[in-house]
């Protein structure tokens, strides 16, 4: 899969943008795409394969550009895009993790 896509769902006084795919030099994630968001917007980043440095620049900026009454959240965080948190403070902007995804291997099992 190229680059990154995403699904949008509103409801209530919430919007959820599942994203899926990498964050590299291909994404064309831009707020004028996302009229009539509600005030509280959750990206779904379970989905989320690879975070590139072009795409974690591109991703910064996207979120340091979030309008000011939007309160953003972050859930299902996958492995690829806390590995860029641990990195980069700013990838979150003024947003807040709700929750991630961790890779556990158990011993006794195969690797899958």
């Amino acid at each position: 899969m190229a680059g990154l896509h995403f699904r949008r769902v509103d409801r209530d006084e919430l919007t959820t943008l599942h994203l899926e795919g990498r964050l590299d030099e291909t994404m064309a994630l831009r707020w004028s795409m996302l009229d009539g968001l509600q005030r509280r917007v959750r990206f779904n980043l379970r989905r989320v394969i690879e975070v590139d440095a072009r795409g974690a620049q591109q991703w910064q900026a996207f979120i340091a550009a979030a309008p000011d009454r939007l309160e953003l959240e972050y859930e299902q965080c996958s492995v690829a895009f806390m590995t860029q948190l641990e990195l980069i403070a700013s990838t979150l902007g003024r947003g807040r993790v709700a929750s991630f995804l961790v890779a556990v291997r158990c011993r006794r099992c195969p690797p899958q």
